[in-house]
């Protein structure tokens, strides 16, 4: 009995650990973007994975607000014009798309272990965006003074300068998210889609995720130009860098070990 106790405890010891550890990459994930990436800066980038799909509709209310279509709705207007709205909106919309990941996928389909740290990481993820978004980048947040990274990278700043941010934090982010899914966490969103197809393709995770950055990447750039008629090239290439560099980073950091359990082969 005593052992049997030990052996438990000790599970649950790690388990702790792995999600304490989930939460810290979480957040220097989040902080990457908040301090790079959802700056006011002239040249953006597109944010990546569901937080990024939430971050291209929120670009798409902002240029619709701009060209005055909310000015019957006074608070809608109001709204969109916040220099958070970007932040927290795609907060929200990664949420409530996750909600439905583990509902329909993640612990139907997945291994509980997995789940369960990924769910407990995409709380605190979920967390991070909104509080980060509006007290870095919020008008009157307490942490406006870590905007643009201290102040570091002007937003007025040209191709050279953005390019330097964006290799940083592609390192950072991509450090990140790979050592989050190498100690059987994930960030949620596409990561659950990608492990998911992971486990029935037998292959790398990271190219999944890459794949579906791509996608997601590419879209938002053809939508924003349909709405506004501008392409932006420059955000186009700097993003694509970016998801090139992080995916790169996830894939040496997880390849030697890549849990591909589906409830399937726990049973057996």
């Amino acid at each position: 009995m005593d052992k049997q106790k030990k052996f438990f405890l000790n599970k649950k010891i790690i388990n702790l650990k792995i999600i304490l550890m989930g939460i810290f990459f979480s957040f220097i994930y989040i902080l990457s973007d908040a301090l790079f990436v959802s700056g006011n800066y002239d040249i953006k980038i597109y944010t990546t994975g569901i937080h990024g799909i939430g971050d291209a509709i929120a670009k798409i209310l902002k240029e619709i607000s701009n060209k005055d279509f909310f000015l019957n709705f006074p608070y809608l207007f109001k709204l969109t014009q916040k220099s958070s709205f970007n932040g927290i909106f795609a907060g929200i919309f990664y949420g409530v798309v996750n909600i439905l990941l583990f509902i329909f996928i993640a612990f139907p389909k997945l291994d509980y272990k997995f789940s369960i740290n990924s769910l407990i990481n995409s709380i605190f993820l979920f967390l991070f965006i909104i509080i980060l978004a509006k007290q870095i980048n919020g008008e009157y947040g307490y942490l406006k003074k870590m905007q643009n990274c201290f102040g570091l990278f002007k937003p007025n700043g040209g191709f050279i300068i953005s390019f330097i941010r964006i290799i940083l934090t592609s390192i950072i982010a991509g450090i990140a998210h790979g050592f989050s899914i190498k100690i059987g966490s994930s960030t949620g969103g596409t990561d659950i889609i990608a492990k998911y197809l992971a486990n029935y393709k037998k292959k790398d995770i990271s190219i999944y995720i890459t794949i579906s950055n791509f996608l997601i990447c590419l879209i938002a750039v053809i939508v924003l130009f349909l709405f506004n008629q501008e392409f932006e090239w420059k955000s186009l290439i700097l993003s694509l860098i970016k998801i090139f560099i992080t995916g790169y980073l996830i894939y040496l950091i997880v390849k030697k070990k890549v849990n591909t359990n589906t409830k399937k082969d726990i049973k057996t």
